[in-house]
Formats: C-alpha cells, structure tokens, sequence
C-alpha cells in the first residue's frame, strides 16, 4: 500500500489496511482535527444535527449555569490574568473571554450617539466586522440630522 500526506500535519503516514481513503494519520492532533472538520461539515449540511447539537449544549448550559465562573477562577494566573495554553491549538482558538467584564459600559453616559462607519471599500476589515466612531449627538443642535448641508 502507498504512502499518503496527512491532511493536518502534513507528514506521510502508511494508511490502515481497512481504511484505504485515510486522509489523516493517526497522531492524537490530527484526528482530534479530522473529528472538528467532520462535524463542521455536519452542521453545514444536516439542520437535524444541527438542531440536535444546539439543544444538548442549551440543556448542559442550563445544567452548568456556574461553568465559566469555575473555569476562569481555577485557570487564573498571577494578577488575575488568564493563563494560556502552550499547546499547538492555541495558536487556532481564541483566548478566553471573561463574559461578564464590562465594567468599562458603566461609565458611558446615556444618551443620543451616531455611529458612523469609517471604514472605505477598499479598506475592508476580516470577519464581517464594522470599523465606527460612536460620537455624542447634541439634542438642541440644529446639525443633529445627517443630511445638514452647513457641517463642515
């Protein structure tokens, strides 16, 4: 049987005599990722699995209701930091998010804003993301309407 080129790390493995479409070798890595791509194909495809997906994670959700809290206090470091993960995935995923910091929310006034888009076409940002300016609109200003003609 030939050599193949795993489709993770790129290293040639011999396939299983019993698989002979085996595109990913057999290191823990790599087929953690073939089960990730495989799934991902899944719930672009299949809504049942899909809908199954999302109602076994909302009942964990509900049966877990302190899991992040537990999480970020048990993996803090020094100074309350998050620690990382040193492993190859972590180059891949996101670093964790403590989902209840906004203080910072707390210290815009309310009020009137304009959110104004400043980024051009040719300058576009990745992931569907919107550049703004969020500035204050004044009530009793009479340029308060975007079609004024007199701002300069």
């Amino acid at each position: 049987m030939s050599t193949k080129i795993c489709l993770c790390c790129g290293e040639t493995f011999q396939p299983h005599h019993k698989v002979p479409n085996q595109t990913y070798c057999s290191l823990p890595e790599c087929q953690k990722e073939r089960r990730q791509s495989w799934d991902r194909k899944k719930q672009k495809s299949d809504p049942d699995y899909r809908d199954n997906k999302s109602r076994v994670q909302q009942t964990w959700t509900e049966s877990n209701p302190d899991y992040w809290r537990k999480y970020r206090k048990s993996n803090s470091g020094p100074g309350g930091q998050t620690v990382t993960s040193s492993r190859k995935t972590a180059l891949i995923s996101p670093p964790p998010v403590k989902m209840d910091d906004l203080d910072w929310l707390k210290n815009i006034p309310a009020g009137i804003y304009r959110i104004r888009p400043v980024c051009t076409e040719s300058s576009q940002v990745k992931g569907g993301s919107w550049v703004v300016e969020i500035t204050p609109v004044c009530v009793s200003c009479p340029c308060q309407d975007d079609d004024c003609q007199d701002r300069t």
